[in-house]
């Protein structure tokens, strides 16, 4: 979910190790570095990309503990 609302969405979590595709993207993204290795991509429920981003272990525990509600003060609209 995402958003003040909690729009449903679909939260996607990677490490990844090469350049990839997100979905809804038609760029390749690089890998993130450093101690920010974990990448978080927010889509909607048709398959728009919303926002991608790296995060580090501890913020996916939080994100964890807060049942991956993200973007909490975006206003993001159900379609």
């Amino acid at each position: 979910m995402a958003g003040r609302k909690k729009a449903p969405t679909q939260v996607i979590v990677a490490k990844p190790c090469d350049l990839y595709p997100l979905p809804g993207q038609q760029i390749q993204t690089p890998p993130p570095s450093g101690k920010k290795d974990i990448m978080l991509a927010i889509i909607t429920k048709d398959g728009r990309h919303i926002s991608s981003y790296a995060i580090n272990a501890k913020r996916f525990k939080r994100l964890e503990a807060e049942n991956y509600w993200v973007l909490k003060k975006q206003n993001i609209k159900e379609n």
